[in-house]
């Protein structure tokens, strides 16, 4: 993968640096869609780009929103069980904080706060239904919880050849949420955010694996209803099948 960067970065992002020049910053995805189908196990997503000076690289992801239940466990004599549950109903679902060097050597705390670069930062303005007393520090448990879960991920790895070309990999798991990716690519330098270009990436599920979930999100009834009907169908095949079978 590293070699396969560096070939593209020479042979396609080199030649407008010229044009960095003008922007700041150049850049490009390998793809701008991630397909999901039964035999998705995750993808890598190559950005890369051209920097107009010598300067660092932050690349911040972010998925749409999604809902999120969060509980606390407490000891009841010898057991844990659920005692706090709450619901956060916008967190976003995926967010990578990718850097050519740690975010705190890059920017001042009031940057990293206006701009949500970094986790504590990017999930500050998320609300919560109802926050039970014993679950003040949710958003903590949040963060936990998404990078436990390979969701959320702040990583020192931004590649930078010859102080002007850049590359990472973005790497999706296997299940995540569909919709539009935002990709915001910064260009830093002396504590200062001196460009920003914004990239998306569709997700979504194709063919008949996108039917059969818009199908089930649109009429539910009608779902229900049908698989049902096909499994007592199948069945009643099967039954058949097998008593000739055992009569022959």
């Amino acid at each position: 993968m590293r070699r396969l960067a560096l070939t593209l970065l020479l042979l396609v992002v080199a030649p407008g640096v010229a044009k960095a020049a003008e922007r700041g910053i150049i850049t490009q995805l390998a793809t701008d869609h991630v397909d999901i189908t039964t035999r998705f196990a995750g993808q890598k997503i190559l950005i890369f780009g051209a920097l107009s000076r010598p300067g660092q690289v932050l690349i911040k992801v972010r998925s749409p929103v999604q809902g999120v239940a969060l509980s606390r466990k407490s000891k009841y004599g010898p057991f844990w069980l659920n005692s706090d549950k709450m619901y956060i109903p916008d967190a976003p679902g995926l967010i990578y904080l990718l850097t050519s060097e740690p975010v705190e050597e890059m920017l001042g705390e009031a940057q990293r706060r206006r701009y949500g670069l970094t986790l504590h930062h990017a999930v500050a303005r998320v609300q919560a239904e109802r926050v039970p007393a014993g679950m003040g520090d949710w958003r903590e448990a949040l963060i936990r919880a998404k990078r436990r879960d390979g969701y959320y991920r702040e990583a020192v790895a931004v590649h930078l050849v010859r102080d002007r070309l850049f590359y990472a990999d973005v790497e999706l798991p296997a299940k995540i949420p569909l919709g539009r990716y935002e990709i915001e690519i910064y260009l830093i330098r002396g504590g200062r955010i001196l460009s920003r270009q914004l990239r998306t990436v569709d997700v979504r599920q194709v063919r008949l694996e996108r039917w059969v979930s818009d199908l089930a999100h649109d009429h539910p009834w009608f779902f229900g209803v049908t698989f049902i009907a096909l499994a007592m169908a199948l069945g009643l095949v099967l039954g058949i099948a097998l008593r000739r079978d055992g009569e022959s």
